[in-house]
């Protein structure tokens, strides 16, 4: 190994020269993250006994901590309980019963199959592969390689039977899309991409490969845009606190779960749309008494969060920030106390001759 910025002088007899040698680039192999279990949200929508055992361990759990704080009602650590910490309480417990009563799905890399009989089958055929580079005995290393081909064989085989499975599960979807949808659907199936981080460019004009790098540019790059210091920040409350005059309902909460749509990435608090649709009545009345309490007391509930994701304008040069698509990932409940927001004003609105848009 040479140290940087060394010279060297060669020995040749007619042509004597200096080297100059110096570190010019660091290269790193890319690391990728390993992949991780998440809920499995498709249970609870395709299959009712899933959806029931669901419902039943989120009752329960709702179940205790309400009776808890009936309990503990002159408790002073009762009364200390922030609308936030209920919150943060309830969210646990809706990813708990999820894991708990319906289980988690290893997130798979694209074209990789999370199949426990092909990975069994892969170390297997790796390790004929190791005996049969340190066998001498000739026979027995025809006889390995006889046996691993047909591990290799069973593989493409089990392979193929579940790229197929995979296809008639896409094909599922579609035709259970609305006639409306169902090519934009169908689109979305056949051609997903694997997310990648963003090319983007330096100061310097030069593509940052470090992935601390790209997320100091893209951030610095959108905070620029969307945050405008001459604007006065809006207050979130204004007077002395007080109840609503009309409260949230649990069944304004209903209304404004079943308008969310299923598939869609969640934000920061991790919580699926889905697991708020399927959820039970109990859960409505929950979220509709935080909802309230946060307006009788003047406590603001952290949801309003959300997680950027800047993805490649097609057909634009990669590189430069400003050729980066910025999406949002919201929280689901902050989706929610929108649409309850929205449902409020609506006739109000209308009353102005407001076109809403199409949906």
């Amino acid at each position: 190994m040479l140290s940087n910025r060394v010279a060297l002088t060669s020995d040749h007899k007619l042509v004597k020269a200096s080297f100059k040698l110096e570190k010019h680039k660091l290269c790193r192999k890319e690391q990728h993250s390993k992949r991780t279990a998440k809920p499995n949200i498709a249970a609870i929508v395709n299959k009712e006994e899933s959806q029931r055992r669901y419902q039943n361990t989120l009752d329960t759990k709702l179940s205790s901590i309400t009776s808890d704080r009936k309990n503990n009602t002159d408790n002073s650590k009762a009364r200390a309980d922030s609308v936030p910490d209920r919150l943060k309480c309830v969210q646990t417990i809706i990813k708990q019963s999820i894991e708990e009563s319906v289980g988690c799905v290893a997130t798979a890399r694209q074209n990789k199959h999370n199949d426990e009989e092909l990975s069994q089958l892969s170390k297997r055929q790796k390790d004929i592969r190791v005996k049969i580079q340190n066998t001498k005995d000739n026979n027995k290393r025809d006889r390995l390689k006889i046996e691993r081909n047909r591990i290799l064989y069973t593989i493409r085989k089990r392979q193929i039977k579940l790229k197929n499975e995979e296809i008639e599960k896409k094909i599922e979807g579609i035709n259970s899309a609305k006639c409306d949808h169902a090519m934009f659907k169908a689109t979305r199936l056949l051609y997903q991409k694997q997310f990648e981080n963003p090319k983007v460019e330096d100061q310097e004009g030069k593509l940052a490969s470090n992935p601390n790098d790209i997320l100091d540019i893209v951030s610095s790059h959108f905070k620029s845009k969307f945050e405008d210091e001459k604007v006065e920040e809006i207050t979130p409350f204004e007077g002395e606190p007080k109840p609503l005059k009309n409260p949230i309902t649990p069944e304004e909460v209903r209304k404004s779960f079943n308008s969310l749509s299923n598939n869609k990435a969640p934000g920061e608090d991790q919580i699926h749309a889905e697991l708020l649709k399927y959820g039970t009545p109990l859960l409505d009345q929950t979220i509709a008494d935080i909802f309230n309490t946060t307006f009788s007391k003047h406590e603001n509930l952290d949801i309003n969060t959300g997680v950027l994701i800047a993805i490649q304008k097609p057909g634009k040069k990669k590189g430069p920030p400003n050729n980066l698509r910025p999406i949002t990932l919201l929280n689901s409940l902050r989706k929610a106390l929108s649409i309850i927001t929205l449902n409020r004003i609506r006739p109000f609105v209308e009353e102005s001759k407001w076109i809403p848009p199409r949906p």
